[in-house]
């Protein structure tokens, strides 16, 4: 009796396959489609998930638009400071005004001796040599840092091997006064009428941001920072307060967010501003505040509040900015921009083909150092108004 064929078989064809030689490739074909699958899965999935558990959710901020907007040209108003061989470097500026001041010098030889401070008007920066301030004298090496209010010049003293003293001048009878001793390295000092502010490392891991009354040489701690890199944060000043940054009592030992806070000057009040990461070097004109997510790298990204609004974030490769009375200007890949806020316009400061280094922005204005040409022979300055 003959057998009855079998007309479907589950074994036959899966065992050929098997034998087949294109089996091991489509074996390592189906492994790697799996890999890939799981790897897209982990990055997509849990890894954002595992990153929102132990560090917490990040802000997302809305980005600049420059594209959309219509950019204005303010290079008309550059001024340049005529630097002779006597000037051939400047310490970093103050603007107060239509006015510039700077430490600069030459010793007999010719190199520099940052020995005296400066003073350029816009009206004549470019035809008359600058003219010293008389009344102030390095009592040690260099003057390092300046800072001018109507009636005070703020500056810091320095010596070659670290340290130095924290001087005022009275603009008003000539007088020199110093303010403190600092033992280690350079400090920046501030100046906002009669209140100077400045931090001072203190010790081998801390640092104390200070306020001092020029007039009666009242000395305050606003802050202290201990083995934090906040104490690299240098604050930002204006004629009604002060902005300096502080752990979040919420999130105290967090690497990943601090808060601004901002202090008064006339009646001490403090307010905090919850900038949404871990913000450095916080400036202020009382109603804008600005800030960068590093310190000190010329990648850093700028973010803008006005008003306590929801920062925006303005720039990248930002390496140096400054609030205005009614803009904020930044350095961005050596080019100088301003932005005006309350109109929505952004300007160009510097001129295209020059590269810039910038320095100071007051309330009417920005300085920036012309560093085009590496091997230039001594420093050129320069300076706009940008009301």
């Amino acid at each position: 009796m003959r057998k009855r064929q079998k007309i479907f078989s589950t074994h036959r064809p899966f065992s050929n396959a098997r034998r087949s030689r294109i089996w091991p490739y489509a074996m390592l074909a189906l492994a790697i489609g799996v890999i890939a699958l799981l790897v897209w899965v982990m990055s997509a999935f849990v890894f954002p998930f595992l990153g929102s558990v132990f560090r917490g959710e990040q802000t997302a901020f809305p980005s600049p638009t420059p594209e959309e907007q219509q950019v204005g040209d303010l290079t008309d108003h550059i001024r340049e400071v005529l630097l002779t061989n006597q000037f051939r470097y400047v310490s970093k500026p103050a603007l107060i005004g239509d006015e510039i001041f700077f430490a600069s010098g030459a010793d007999n030889a010719l190199n520099p001796a940052l020995v005296n401070i400066y003073r350029s008007t816009a009206a004549t920066s470019n035809s008359e040599v600058p003219k010293k301030v008389e009344g102030i004298a390095a009592q040690n090496d260099n003057i390092l840092s300046v800072a001018v209010s109507a009636d005070f010049i703020v500056y810091f003293d320095a010596k070659d091997t670290g340290g130095g003293t924290i001087m005022a001048f009275n603009r008003n009878d000539n007088t020199v006064t110093p303010l403190k001793t600092v033992l280690y390295g350079v400090v920046n000092v501030y100046l906002e009428g009669q209140w100077a502010f400045w931090i001072e490392r203190t010790a081998t891991d801390t640092y104390k941001l200070y306020m001092m009354n020029v007039k009666n040489q009242e000395l305050t701690t606003l802050a202290v920072y201990t083995d934090s890199p906040m104490g690299l944060s240098e604050p930002g000043v204006c004629d009604t307060e002060i902005a300096f940054v502080e752990a979040d009592p919420d999130r105290a030992n967090s690497e990943q967010y601090n808060r601004i806070v901002r202090q008064s000057l006339t009646t001490g009040e403090k307010t905090t501003f919850d900038p949404g990461m871990y913000a450095f070097h916080p400036v202020t004109n009382g109603s804008a505040l600005a800030w960068s997510d590093h310190f000190g790298a010329a990648d850093s990204t700028l973010y803008l509040s006005v008003d306590g609004s929801m920062p925006r974030k303005m720039a990248e490769n930002v390496s140096e900015y400054g609030l205005g009375q009614n803009f904020l200007a930044w350095c961005e890949n050596g080019q100088i921009w301003a932005y005006y806020y309350k109109e929505d316009a952004l300007y160009r400061v510097s001129k295209p083909a020059e590269y810039a280094q910038l320095e100071t922005v007051s309330d009417h204005g920005v300085a920036w150092r012309d560093v085009t040409d590496e091997k230039r022979e001594r420093d050129i300055l320069k300076f706009a108004g940008l009301d």
